[in-house]
């Protein structure tokens, strides 16, 4: 089963590794090599990091990993939970927390491409150095970070739907988007709302 990446934040997305759609609670890391494949579909981890997680760490590091993973994940959804509902207290706890985990990952950067005669087609690169498996957990505290630091509170929502808990950021220009999806959660109140008018008369 997908995961559902209902938003392009990646520190959202993370909060639904826990999804509950339909009133089914599907966890998506529920060992350490769903959590790796997670990684990689949300683009935190590439091709060659993916192997190599596989393949440097055992099955038993990565379940490890996986579990302090979903504990970390609904610490956030608790403070983030805190943070929109306007309570500060425990602030600068939860801030070292947080950033404990983001410094678990170290990186390393690196002048990549060549110089072209219209211009230049090259970059600074910057490359996780996951030398120990709980490296992993850097990657998706640094987006929780962003989520907290770069966003306003008051974007990062639920969804509206009574069976859905999705969480998204919305980045829409009226800002009252009420759903995760428009074509599943949306749609669905939509067909419900028109139902319940018909009926009505």
């Amino acid at each position: 089963m997908t995961p559902p990446f209902v938003c392009t934040h990646q520190g959202t997305n993370f909060l639904n590794t826990l999804s509950n759609s339909g009133g089914t609670n599907v966890e998506y890391i529920a060992n350490g090599q769903a959590f790796v494949q997670w990684l990689r579909i949300a683009d935190l981890v590439n091709k060659e990091q993916y192997a190599f997680v596989l393949n440097q760490f055992s099955g038993r590091q990565l379940n490890a990993v996986a579990e302090r993973a979903r504990t970390e994940r609904e610490w956030a959804r608790l403070w983030i939970s805190r943070l929109r509902a306007g309570v500060k207290s425990g602030y600068t706890n939860d801030a070292s927390h947080l950033n404990e985990l983001i410094n678990l990952c170290r990186y390393t950067f690196a002048l990549t491409g060549r110089p072209m005669s219209k211009g230049p087609a090259c970059g600074v690169e910057r490359f996780a150095c996951i030398d120990r498996a709980d490296s992993l957990l850097g990657l998706v505290a640094e987006p929780l970070a962003h989520l907290i630091a770069c966003e306003d509170l008051k974007m990062i929502k639920t969804c509206a739907a009574h069976d859905c808990h999705h969480w998204f950021l919305d980045t829409s220009k009226s800002h009252k988007r009420l759903y995760c999806s428009t074509t599943t959660c949306g749609n669905r109140a939509k067909v419900a709302a028109f139902r319940l008018r018909k009926a009505s008369h």
